[in-house]
């Protein structure tokens, strides 16, 4: 199975890369930003095709999905070269902010640019794979292991029904995607959701027949190890070009935050946002250029449809993003409208400084009224208004923030210093000066969030869901470049005590400059890649529940990586305690083996059933945990909940079995108590939401056994 999986993220890392990178060269973007913001292209083709292919008749596979991405990336490189051929003019390169980067010294140090990307790409794919590959690949029980936590009942649930229907729309959010399945639905109302990471996963399913958990694992590696960093490394060029070993250092980072985007995988889990997130910097990097002076005005006007479209791959993938462009983003609008003041060439210095700050401060209103108007849209209204109440005070979150502790319970101060140094070097240099702004933001809204209920809260923190984790994902994301640069001070200043050294000791350092440089450098990122990756984990639990404080999950000594090994190796093992663990599904694959065809089958969710759809495909009636007794819900399935039990007696609800068109009951935990039994988070607190299900037992008229192991139960209902 293992090399269904490479071959997996071979056929993923040609579907993401090749069509948009062909694009972007063809209109001669850089080589470097052509292969960092090829995924927005894929993201948006195979997205927009999902949703206009059932609209026309035509059933979305790897052929009719893969064939006109290629075919748009060929195409368009076609036609552009043959325009640039017969003298119309195409997009300029280059991969700096300020005129120095595309005027005519940039063809003079073209080769040796060429070669120092070249080799930092390789240097942050090696470290994303090798990082991956431990703390990814190598929790896994298994390359089809999956998280068992509620969102992915959504993620695999909706890949599996893509694979099935063939329409991979994000207009209709539903895991019963047939048209006999649509009549049953227990919740029909229809939302939009995206699902640009359910489109990823779908396609090497259709190519190989992989499961879909095998899918999405391919699908996070490829995100994780190749297009993050990938992705940062194209921003971190674009900031840092007159600073080579920020880059080169930013090769340890972009992995090296628990809150991102290792988190994403633990709690929710929250793929989308990791799809997102991992695109993100490279659309930074395309708006640092838009907004730099010196850039030629086509390539300006290239970035910004770029952009425009890097918008629309966010909102495709996880809408949320888009904010969070926003917010870190933000501080480097105000200071470029600062800098506007430039264009005024008469006056004084204290001139100049009052009109940076009249730009600057209607920057901030104009950002500060763009943020209102969206949070006062009725689309957006579920989102911000959402609720997670605050759980921990003021003090205790500014640490856990500083020190990047947030929920995962176990602080990063390794990393903690070397972003302070980062803040401090942009108090120097104060081209760098936003980045801290942009970090800051994030951790005034984290504050925000875990320690204040009521209006202010949703207003800061709603685009979230009011999640802390979410937030704190987008601290540590913005986090990444000050980290590089802390490193990168972190050499100068340990080469210039090694230097005075030298030189005290009557050594020529200039005579052993160059290795000593390299020396040093390699030794400081030896000395951050043990501090922060090393995984040392406890015995304890290391996975904290949402909700919960993180202190009381902090016990015992592990480093934070130790934790984040820890938790993902427990939550992917078929041998640790899960919901639906191993025997169960054996047991639900050996009862598919004499179902009738399709056969639809009552389950109750909560004791791991509702997994049993997306990971085998069983016609389970009842595939979500969550919003029963809505509005939305049909009134057949509030019967069946609430009176299934009393089938032999009354007529109500065997008129609504037969309406669905039920057979069979399974039932994988039969008189297990909330105490003894595995459930999902959602059954506690539930009252009689589902008495009509959980109570029936081998006595209970209207049903014979049909199958029985341990607590397991596959039941007839009689008459049917």
């Amino acid at each position: 199975m293992w090399g269904s999986f490479a071959l997996s993220v071979c056929i993923l890392v040609a579907l993401v890369y090749l069509p948009g990178s062909i694009l972007f060269r063809a209109f001669r973007f850089p080589r470097v930003d052509s292969l960092a913001l090829a995924p927005v292209v894929t993201v948006v083709g195979i997205t927009l095709l999902g949703i206009v292919y059932p609209r026309i008749g035509i059933t979305c596979t790897w052929v009719s999905v893969g064939a006109p991405l290629v075919a748009v990336g060929v195409m368009g490189g076609i036609a552009v070269l043959f325009m640039a051929n017969r003298g119309a003019k195409v997009c300029p390169g280059g991969k700096g902010v300020d005129s120095k980067a595309f005027g005519k010294a940039k063809a003079n140090r073209r080769p040796r640019s060429l070669s120092f990307d070249a080799w930092c790409l390789l240097a942050y794919v090696a470290v994303g794979v090798i990082v991956s590959t431990v703390f990814f690949v190598g929790t896994l029980d298994g390359p089809d292991s999956y998280v068992q936590e509620y969102d992915n009942l959504h993620h695999l649930g909706i890949t599996r029904a893509f694979v099935e229907s063939g329409n991979w729309t994000s207009l209709d959010d539903t895991l019963y995607p047939l048209p006999q399945e649509a009549n049953v639905n227990p919740l029909p109302a229809k939302t939009f959701y995206p699902k640009g990471w359910n489109c990823l996963a779908a396609f090497p399913v259709s190519v190989l027949g992989v499961s879909v958990a095998l899918a999405g694992n391919a699908v996070n590696f490829v995100l994780i190890a190749v297009v993050l960093p990938v992705s940062m490394f194209s921003f971190l060029r674009v900031v840092f070009y007159r600073r080579r070993p920020v880059i080169a250092f930013g090769a340890l980072c972009p992995l090296a935050f628990t809150a991102f985007p290792w988190a994403f995988l633990i709690f929710g889990p929250l793929y989308p946002n990791l799809l997102a997130f991992a695109i993100m910097p490279a659309l930074m990097g395309s708006f640092v250029r838009l907004l730099s002076p010196g850039v030629p005005r086509r390539r300006r006007v290239c970035e910004a449809v770029v952009f425009v479209l890097g918008l629309a791959a966010l909102v495709l993938a996880q809408p949320n993003a888009v904010f969070t462009l926003g917010v870190v983003l933000a501080p480097y609008i105000v200071w470029r409208a600062a800098h506007l003041a430039d264009l005024f060439k008469a006056g004084s210095s204290a001139m100049w400084r009052l009109r940076a700050t009249l730009f600057g401060l209607l920057a901030v209103a104009l950002i500060a009224g763009v943020w209102a108007f969206c949070f006062s849209l009725p689309m957006l209204s579920a989102v911000v208004w959402y609720d997670w109440p605050a759980f921990m005070g003021v003090p205790e979150a500014v640490l856990g923030s500083l020190t990047f502790t947030f929920r995962m319970g176990v602080p990063q101060i390794a990393l903690a210093v070397f972003v302070l140094v980062g803040i401090v070097f942009s108090l120097r240099k104060r081209r760098y000066l936003w980045l801290s702004f942009s970090f800051l933001l994030p951790c005034f809204i984290y504050i925000v969030d875990v320690t204040q209920n009521g209006m202010f809260k949703h207003f800061v923190a709603g685009f979230w869901y009011t999640d802390s984790l979410r937030i704190a994902a987008m601290v540590a994301f913005s986090a990444i470049p000050l980290a590089a640069l802390g490193l990168q001070t972190a050499f100068v200043w340990v080469r210039w005590l090694a230097r005075r050294a030298c030189r005290r000791r009557g050594v020529s350092a200039g005579g052993v400059a160059r290795g000593l440089s390299a020396g040093i450098g390699v030794a400081i990122a030896a000395v951050f890649a043990v501090a922060v990756f090393l995984p040392i984990g406890s015995q304890e639990n290391a996975e904290p529940q949402r909700g919960a404080n993180p202190q009381e999950n902090a016990a015992g000594l592990r480093t934070a990586f130790g934790a984040v090994s820890k938790s993902l190796t427990e939550m992917n093992s078929f041998n640790h305690p899960r919901v639906y663990d191993l025997k169960e599904e054996q047991f639900v694959r050996m009862v598919q083996r004499f179902l009738p065809y399709d056969a639809m089958v009552i389950n109750f969710p909560d004791d791991g059933s509702a997994f049993a759809y997306a990971q085998n495909g069983l016609n389970a009636y009842y595939r979500y945990v969550w919003t029963y007794g809505s509005d939305t819900e049909t009134k057949e399935s509030k019967v069946i909940r609430r009176g299934l039990n009393r089938i032999a007696e009354d007529e109500e609800v065997r008129q609504a079995v037969e309406k669905i068109g039920a057979r069979y009951l399974l039932l994988l935990d039969k008189g297990m108590s909330s105490r003894d039994g595995r459930w999902l988070f959602s059954y506690f607190n539930r009252g009689d939401t589902w008495s009509g299900i959980e109570t029936i037992d081998d006595n209970t008229p209207g049903f014979t056994v049909v199958a029985a192991q341990d607590d397991m139960r596959l039941y007839r209902i009689d008459g049917m």
